[in-house]
């Protein structure tokens, strides 16, 4: 039975188009009035897709136009202040070459705002935004403005070139100094943005904002929780029930495994999901479980060396190394996470601005300036991965995955096995001809490990049981596919190695681990010398020969 479903407002970031064309809205102004009636001057951090936008766009509303727009919402009966002018700024659009460009953009935003704001456009004829910051408040008298600044960072984070990054964080500095030299004519302040590492000295301006982002009496005004999926999104839960006959626990929490965990308040309490991806997996007709966050973007020289750092190994750049070491979790200094003016982010702070950590529930009181930091969910186990390919592998260009997309038809083609063997050549060679991956096991199963990773496959790498280690599992719903790798340096090694593959499979029960499922098992010998798959052959866990495959060479 498919129950009827609210339309969703999935990449929508305008509280009045939601609430005009009436698509779903997730009632936070309860905590929205409780942020505006308890603070006046605010920075609030959080990652990409967590709905910063919508945040200020449903503040712009409330104090441009009051409750008109908020009928049925918890904040409607609450509020009851006169309306008054509003500023938002939008620095996430900005396109840019010079500082001139720069400042042109700033000041037709601020032009906007007067249009929204019904101010009268020909006193707003300066080229320089701080004169028209100046002259909407002159305008805006004797009543006070509201100053909403979304993505305040993104500016200096998205410039390469080293001179125009100074010449523009020059210049916010000014802008900003002349917001604070405003604010006595503010009824209200919020910044947003991703990251608090860029207010090093040149950001000292922003010392009068109370920074919130850590605060647990905010740790849930963005992102959705537990309770947000049991008042708002059960119709969809019971969809996907319907669909893939699963019960409702089951839904739960494989969304919970996907999609929660994340952590924005000191002690790792209070945990939520993330807007967008929830949204996508809900929109989506099929409700895949997919990676619907990640997308490709400027990897700075300082993440990329982390990476690299943390993935070398002796057999080469291994991920699944790298991955083990984020889910042991990083320790740091509650101060690299706040508003720090002379600290200079490290990759592990980085890491947590841009969502790929969050706060782990480990919070010690003995010890409260120390901050434990995690995996949030599945769905950052496969973006690490797809930064990882990105980074490792090959350039954000040359990415394709399509040689992937028929994974589930040929992984069951036990009669046409080549097929198997030319899909995982084209995943080894990924890597660059210098790693020399053919005569290195562990690059070879580390290698079809990133790839399952980056699709959300549910993958493990030497799955242990009472017996050993097997080198590759992949679960799927009734099965479990285990995969054992062996490297021939001659091809008089390959019948060899690959009847020890399956008798190593066979003797250590490798896939027999709880629950029990359909195990079938997969002994692949990879040719060091002709740099191919060499001999494949599959076998169920009584024996049973499924299919076999050599190369004729």
């Amino acid at each position: 039975m498919q129950y009827s479903l609210p339309s969703l407002p999935l990449g929508m970031s305008s509280f009045s188009d939601i609430r005009e064309n009436h698509y779903l809205y997730v009632d936070k102004t309860d905590l929205i009035y409780n942020l505006i009636t308890r603070k006046r001057f605010c920075l609030l951090t959080r990652p990409r897709r967590f709905g910063k936008s919508l945040l200020l766009s449903t503040i712009d509303c409330l104090f441009r136009e009051g409750t008109a727009q908020f009928e049925g919402l918890k904040i409607e009966k609450l509020w009851h202040e006169p309306a008054c002018r509003t500023i938002y700024l939008d620095l996430s659009g900005f396109d840019f070459q010079t500082l001139d460009e720069f400042r042109t953009a700033l000041v037709r935003q601020i032009r906007l705002s007067a249009r929204s704001n019904a101010m009268p456009s020909d006193v707003f004829s300066s080229t320089n935004p701080v004169e028209n910051l100046d002259i909407f408040v002159e305008q805006a008298l004797p009543s006070k403005v509201v100053i909403l600044v979304d993505e305040y960072d993104a500016p200096v984070r998205s410039i390469e070139d080293e001179e125009l990054k100074r010449q523009v964080t020059e210049y916010l500095k000014t802008f900003f100094t002349a917001i604070k030299r405003l604010s006595r004519f503010c009824r209200f302040i919020l910044l947003t943005g991703i990251t608090r590492n860029i207010l090093t000295d040149e950001y000292s301006c922003l010392n009068f904002l109370a920074d919130i982002s850590l605060q647990a009496e905010y740790g849930s005004l963005l992102g959705y929780t537990d309770k947000d999926l049991d008042d708002y999104f059960t119709p969809y839960i019971r969809n996907i029930q319907a669909m893939y006959h699963l019960s409702e626990p089951e839904v739960r929490n494989k969304i919970r495994y996907y999609y929660d965990g994340y952590s924005f308040e000191r002690r790792g309490k209070i945990k939520v999901y993330n807007n967008w991806s929830v949204l996508g997996l809900f929109d989506d007709d099929v409700f895949s479980f997919s990676n619907y966050w990640y997308e490709s973007g400027t990897v700075s020289k300082e993440l990329r060396d982390f990476f690299l750092q943390l993935s070398l190994t002796e057999d080469g750049p291994v991920f699944s190394k790298l991955l083990a070491t984020f889910r042991e979790g990083f320790t740091v200094l509650s101060g690299s996470l706040n508003m720090a003016p002379h600290a200079t982010a490290s990759p592990v702070a980085l890491l947590f601005f841009l969502g790929y950590l969050t706060i782990e529930d480990a919070f010690d009181f003995k010890n409260p300036q120390r901050i434990n930091l995690t995996l949030p969910n599945y769905e950052i186990e496969s973006s690490l991965a797809r930064l990882f390919y990105e980074v490792v592998y090959r350039t954000p260009e040359e990415t394709d995955l399509r040689f992937f997309d028929n994974w589930n038809s040929i992984i069951h083609q036990y009669s046409e096995l080549g097929l198997l063997a030319s899909l995982l050549e084209s995943i080894f060679n990924t890597y660059s001809y210098d790693s020399n991956i053919y005569a290195k096991e562990a690059l070879l199963r580390d290698a079809l490990f990133v790839i399952c990773k980056l699709k959300m496959l549910n993958v493990a790498r030497e799955a242990p049981n009472a017996k050993g280690r097997s080198d590759l599992e992949i679960e799927t719903r009734e099965e479990r596919l285990v995969f054992e790798f062996k490297v021939a340096k001659t091809q008089a090694d390959t019948h060899r190695l690959l009847n020890k593959a399956v008798t190593q499979i066979a003797n250590r029960a490798y896939g027999s681990n709880l629950p029990p499922k359909t195990v079938i098992r997969y002994a692949v010998v990879i040719s060091a010398v002709a740099k191919k798959v060499s001999a494949i052959r599959v076998t169920k866990s009584d024996g049973t020969l499924l299919g076999e495959w050599s190369l004729a060479l």
